[in-house]
């Protein structure tokens, strides 16, 4: 057939028209063709992604959001130990990376379901490496888990530790919540054994080792293991402490080096935390 020059003219102004129109997320991708959707009050860009995840962007979106959206959704629909439903995404600027909140139908860890657990959904958020942090129901806790996202099998299983004892969960990952929880449980046991000296004592031993195995949890490297507090820093800060009871970090800090004492300032923060809930 053959075309004028006015034909094949028309024909590309149509095209381009048709390029210029067309929103950044209409553009060919890992992600299905999209529409916009109001909820809560808010416009989202709409996906369907290959598996039948449903894809939620905050709208306007971003250009550059588009590629890490489309490599997040596909990691999340590649999960095995969690059945995500819905996948919604938000953005903080090109250089501080996107929020994300995946809901889910299904947590399997061992034999156990524990999608009730995380009703209001995974929160995750892009800055280089995937992360999560989010809460954790659990009885009379909401629990918060965080973390490097590795594999959905390990974050499952993180949601499990979470659910099934939140307080050891709770005591693991957070030294300074269970140094607290040391110093409150010592008042409750002095208060009802006061008349029992044989087994206060007793008592005071037990609390003395538990503060010092969790001083040496505080204590540790990044990767390495408990790293015991020397009982000479120790004694150093019971003393300070005893002459002046307002005394900080610093002046134990001082006072150490004043007696060629060597005590780093994660000892230190170790003992003030454990010891004196401070």
């Amino acid at each position: 057939m053959n075309r004028t020059p006015y034909t094949i003219f028309a024909a590309l102004v149509f095209v381009l028209a048709g390029m210029v129109a067309s929103p950044a997320w209409a553009e060919p991708g890992s992600l299905g063709p999209a529409g916009e959707t109001r909820i809560d009050g808010k416009t989202w860009v709409t996906f369907t992604a290959p598996g039948g995840l449903r894809v939620l962007a905050a709208s306007p979106l971003p250009d550059y959001a588009l590629p890490r959206l489309e490599r997040v959704a596909s990691a999340v629909e590649s999960w095995t130990a969690i059945r995500a439903t819905e996948l919604r995404a938000d953005y903080g600027g090109q250089a501080d990376g996107d929020d994300y909140v995946v809901l889910v139908s299904s947590v399997r860890s061992g034999t156990s379901e524990y999608a009730g657990n995380v009703g209001s959904g995974i929160r995750l958020r892009f800055t280089g490496a995937l992360v999560y942090d989010f809460r954790v129901k659990a009885a009379d806790y909401f629990v918060r888990v965080r973390g490097v996202l590795m594999d959905d099998a390990s974050l499952a299983g993180e949601i499990a530790k979470a659910s099934d004892d939140p307080a050891g969960y709770i005591a693991e990952r957070d030294p300074a919540w269970a140094a607290g929880r040391i110093v409150d449980l010592e008042a409750s046991i002095t208060k009802s054994i006061e008349t029992m000296q044989s087994l206060r004592d007793a008592s005071a031993g037990s609390m003395e080792n538990l503060r010092g195995a969790l001083a040496a949890q505080m204590n540790k490297g990044l990767f390495g293991p408990p790293k015991p507090v020397s009982a000479e820093v120790i004694a150093l800060v019971h003393e300070l402490k005893k002459n002046s009871a307002g005394a900080t970090r610093a002046d134990a800090a001082a006072l150490a080096k004043e007696r060629g004492i060597k005590a780093g300032a994660k000892e230190l923060d170790a003992v003030f935390r454990v010891w004196y809930a401070e």
